[in-house]
């Protein structure tokens, strides 16, 4: 489909008042509202189509976006096929927005303010371009010109071949004899013009916070990433020894099919001191991953998986950690109506060995935040719980489940940082082998950084004070953990 910006829309553009020009850059920096706004995990039929002059109405403020949010945002234009239109406004559950192929990516990406603000000569201030090897899903294939017929932007779905030249896409067309809301697959071709790009309010519904476990059982938290591909990479913790004191130096792959799975964390299940992985699958089964590095060829840690669950699918976020000081990762989760949950870990008592089968309501509220992840921040041997708000506030939550009533352990939090919505993903393990778990982050433009923890020599305790960049290119991979 081709963005059609005739005369008339340029003029139309131009005469934006210079209160309207500073009111959209400031919506276009992706500054997200200090409440986050949980997405459904599946489209909604959409409501009788509503046709609106333009200017469509104000969206609010920006929000982070999830892949999977994303896909049913963009889905729910399907159902109805939207016709193509540059003078009307769409209006559904998700907003208001112009029916044309900008206004259709600003619906799909959650990006506030009018509906009609957006078009591909403005949306690179809100994307940041990726490698086409790394397109994943809820990205999206970008061009503008001199030509305003040759403009024209798309949702990336995945890649129809393996060669990864023709992808599927979804997108707001009105050439190529069909008008509408389309999911299709594009030619290498028609590809090969086409810019990838990711919205930089993206995030990873399992990546964008967790736990960083000890893959080697050294003591030194590693790191482990699956590219869009479905390769997994090892990066084994080398801080005494790299340049600088960078942890993670040297990756390799040590597994393939990763891309089955739809969230991934780390922690030590079994209590042998080495990490193992967890993982769901769309369907909501729960996948658990020991750890045997010392003992599969090529020491490649994890290699056989069994079903350990069902029904996780009513989960949005899901971390490891050792919560009640018994050696064991448990699993600590919340659902999009901001409940929060803890399964314990009874992998040695549990019929068939499986760890988590057993949950209990132990919060209300955690919709507020948009990353959660558990980890033992003060070095008691309890995992506490980090989290940020789409704000980029960082707020901490000791664990006190000896001492809270009805043994709940994450009652009182408090605000210990602030700008960390310039990262993408946020991890947190015990980086440096002194028992207290730090902080890795990732940026958009794929640059890696590492937060040691001072909690005993900063001012009021606060652990995250100090950041320095560590690695590039990461935005290679398209979960970490």
């Amino acid at each position: 489909m081709t963005d059609r910006r005739q005369q008339a829309g340029a003029a139309r553009l131009a005469a934006l008042s210079i209160a309207g020009t500073v009111a959209l850059a400031a919506a276009l920096a992706v500054a997200m509202p200090t409440q986050a706004v949980a997405m459904p995990t599946q489209a909604v039929a959409a409501p009788t189509q509503a046709l609106t002059p333009t200017p469509c109405d104000d969206n609010g403020g920006s929000r982070h976006v999830t892949r999977e949010t994303a896909l049913a945002r963009a889905r729910s234009w399907l159902s109805p096929k939207v016709p193509y239109s540059q003078q009307h406004c769409h209006r559904n559950q998700y907003g208001d927005y112009r029916m044309d192929c900008s206004g259709f990516l600003a619906m799909a990406w959650a990006i506030g303010g009018l509906g009609s603000d957006w078009w591909t000569g403005n949306l690179h201030l809100v994307t940041t371009p990726v490698a086409r090897g790394s397109l994943t899903l809820g990205d999206a294939l970008l061009r503008h010109t001199g030509d305003p017929a040759e403009n024209h932007v798309a949702l990336f779905v995945r890649w129809a071949d393996s060669a990864q030249t023709m992808p599927v896409v979804i997108e707001q067309t009105g050439a190529d004899s069909v008008e509408g809301t389309i999911e299709r697959t594009w030619s290498s071709d028609k590809a090969s013009v086409y810019t990838p790009v990711r919205y930089n309010g993206m995030v990873d519904a399992d990546g964008i916070s967790g736990g960083l476990g000890d893959v080697s059982g050294d003591g030194y938290a590693d790191l482990l990433a699956t590219k869009p591909d479905g390769t997994l990479h090892y990066y084994g913790n080398n801080i005494n020894t790299n340049p600088d004191n960078r942890p993670y130096g040297d990756g390799r792959q040590i597994g393939t099919g990763w891309n089955g799975l739809n969230r991934i964390v780390s922690g030590d299940v079994s209590g042998d001191g080495y990490a193992d992985v967890v993982g769901t699958k769309p369907d909501g089964t729960l996948w658990y991953y020991a750890n045997n590095i010392n003992t599969n060829p090529d020491n490649r840690p994890y290699t056989d998986g069994r079903q350990i669950g069902t029904g996780w699918t009513l989960f949005n976020r899901l971390t490891l950690g050792d919560v009640n000081g018994d050696g064991h990762a448990d699993l600590v989760a919340t659902k999009p109506d901001g409940t929060l949950w803890y399964y314990g870990n009874n992998i040695n008592t549990n019929p068939d060995n499986r760890p988590y089968t057993d949950g209990r309501q132990i919060g209300t509220g955690w919709n507020q935040y948009n990353r959660i992840m558990a980890g033992d921040v003060t070095g008691d041997a309890h995992a506490d719980l980090v989290a940020t708000k789409p704000d980029g506030t960082l707020h901490y939550y000791g664990n006190n489940i000896n001492t809270n009533p009805d043994n709940r352990p994450y009652t009182d939090g408090r605000q210990i940082g602030t700008g960390w919505n310039g990262f993408n993903r946020i991890l947190i393990g015990d980086v440096t082998g002194d028992a207290h778990a730090d902080l890795v982050a990732t940026k958009p433009d794929g640059t890696l950084h590492y937060y040691g923890n001072n909690i005993n020599t900063n001012p009021d305790n606060r652990p995250y004070t100090d950041g320095r960049q560590i690695g590039t290119g990461w935005n290679g991979f398209n979960r970490i953990f």
